[in-house]
């Protein structure tokens, strides 16, 4: 009795196991397909040949000028400072990721199911990254936006990329965005996708500057 009990247990593991198989790249592929349909590729591709033209700034926080740093790449580790990658998520979801730097070693960031901190290392992890200032902010409103968010640390994952009017949940980009416009009244989406918010729209933003590349 007990041999034949675990023989229909095993058979249903094995069952289920195939299942989910079968059903993952039907999953991931209509998935793909919905992110495309909020943000279609060919704009996309477009925003990231905009921002590859960009230039890059020194972080000089607080001056009125802006000094050219001739593309030096020398990576943020400043509180407040914006990170952003253009990097498919898994290499299949045409999303990119956006963050924003809490301290030397550690990010906030909203990354499914919840949102969360990570490490600060994306110029060893990604394959693209842009380091972010706001243009207008001090350095003080600057932290007070990384602690607005890590106070958001366990809320859920925002699966409906247009409504960023929610603060009980986020996506990534939502999450900075939503940072420097309730701290600081800064709105760093563009109108390129609407009300949804591309982490590479923080880039093209005319609200922000690059001083940091890979």
């Amino acid at each position: 009795m007990i041999k034949n009990f675990n023989k229909i247990i095993s058979v249903a593991f094995c069952f289920i196991l195939v299942t989910c198989f079968m059903i993952l790249p039907i999953y991931a592929n209509k998935r793909v397909s919905d992110v495309e349909q909020i943000f279609p590729k060919n704009e996309v591709n477009e925003l990231l040949r905009d921002v590859q033209k960009m230039p890059i700034y020194t972080d000089y926080k607080g001056s009125r000028f802006f000094k050219m740093a001739n593309r030096k790449k020398v990576y943020p580790s400043r509180k407040g400072v914006i990170l952003v990658t253009a990097d498919k998520f898994k290499d299949k979801l045409p999303l990119g990721h956006a963050a924003i730097i809490y301290n030397q070693y550690t990010v906030i960031e909203a990354e499914f199911p919840y949102v969360t901190t990570g490490n600060n290392d994306w110029n060893y992890t990604k394959k693209t990254c842009y380091g972010l200032n706001v243009k207008g902010t001090t350095l003080a409103q600057d932290n007070d936006v990384a602690d607005w968010c890590y106070r958001q640390i366990g809320k859920r994952y925002n699966i409906d990329y247009f409504n960023t009017s929610t603060r009980e949940e986020f996506y990534c980009s939502q999450l900075v965005w939503a940072g420097f416009k309730d701290v600081c009244g800064v709105n760093l989406n563009t109108p390129i996708f609407g009300d949804a918010i591309h982490p590479m729209e923080l880039v093209k933003s005319n609200r922000t500057y690059i001083i940091y590349e890979k």
